[in-house]
């Protein structure tokens, strides 16, 4: 484990000293223990527009993606567009005992080549396209849903400090540069953020996979038995569009940087958002203009929390209680 790792592990158990959770949990043993229980088996865990998908079936979904992948992968790209087939990617890699590591399929080929070998990655999962040029692991295609659960071989069991994931940085200031976060960081991380904010029902999940925040969004509700609605392709970008999504869906939660709520804010206060009980904003500086903004214009006369415990383990945070 690196540095950064180690120190991202470290703020993460300071923050969940205090919380009733296994912690020897890895971060998939949540879901499919919800997949396989008889009450939440038939829930959704997925919506995308009029489509859905149950806990059940994704999971069958991830134990086709796993049995693929076999049991000798440690490190399994995956490069999905935002879907259903991306969630049993990674949960298939989950599922095998491999980490991953997630790809933007808009990312030029150049650059997913590097992150694979310098992830020393051992196979790349897809939902369509070829490999890069010059990748030598196996490629794996997600596949359709299967009708029927699929059979599953042993596979290795991981310790909460072996990675969960790998996540590149942009670039921006020279190479890009992998962080590898352990599974004991991001379960204690989704407990903490339960324990704070509540269980989401529904989250909007509208963050490329290939950013930080994508990871709670991803994980965080099919660890409670809520339901990850995935926003439309380009929502992240159209506000009008968000909104619609947010409203639509009956969203309980959602994540933004304040950029993207400086462009929500009257679109949110169209109409009421009875059902969003939580706007959780990290990653950017959030100004004070735009704060009283937001309680003027959406959530007039509804309650103020500052949460002191996020304020120290995100970037400038702010979230929003309705009720």
């Amino acid at each position: 484990m690196d540095d950064g790792a180690a120190l991202e592990l470290e703020h993460a158990r300071r923050a969940s000293s205090a919380l009733d959770y296994d912690r020897r949990a890895l971060v998939q043993d949540a879901f499919f223990g919800l997949a396989r229980a008889r009450r939440t088996a038939h829930a959704t865990a997925l919506s995308l527009g009029g489509d859905a998908v149950t806990y059940g079936a994704l999971a069958d979904w991830a134990a086709a993606v796993a049995e693929r992948l076999g049991g000798g992968v440690a490190v399994a790209g995956v490069r999905c567009a935002r879907g259903f087939a991306a969630y049993a990617a990674v949960y298939g890699a989950l599922a095998s005992g491999a980490a991953y590591v997630p790809l933007a399929a808009t990312s030029p080929e150049p650059r997913q080549r590097a992150m694979l070998e310098g992830a020393r990655a051992d196979a790349l999962v897809v939902d369509g396209g070829a490999a890069p040029g010059g990748f030598r692991g196996a490629l794996v295609v997600v596949g359709r849903r299967p009708h029927t659960t699929p059979p599953t071989s042993p596979r290795p069991r991981r310790a909460p400090d072996d990675p969960v994931y790998v996540m590149y940085t942009s670039g921006s200031s020279g190479a890009p540069k992998g962080v590898v976060v352990p599974h004991g960081c991001l379960v204690a991380r989704v407990a903490w953020l339960s324990d704070a904010f509540g269980h989401p029902r529904a989250l909007c999940c509208k963050t490329s996979y290939a950013f930080g925040v994508s990871e709670w969004e991803l994980h965080w509700p099919l660890a409670v038995g809520g339901t990850g609605v995935l926003a439309p392709p380009g929502a992240e970008r159209d506000p009008s569009a968000l909104a619609r999504c947010l409203r639509a869906s009956a969203c309980s939660h959602v994540f933004v940087v304040s950029s993207v709520l400086r462009l929500l804010v009257d679109d949110l206060a169209a109409a009421p958002l009875p059902a969003l009980s939580y706007v959780l904003q990290c990653g950017e500086a959030l100004d004070g203009p735009l704060v009283e903004r937001f309680y003027g214009r959406v959530a007039q006369g509804r309650t103020r929390e500052r949460n002191s415990q996020l304020q120290r383990l995100l970037s400038r945070p702010f979230s929003t209680r309705f009720g």
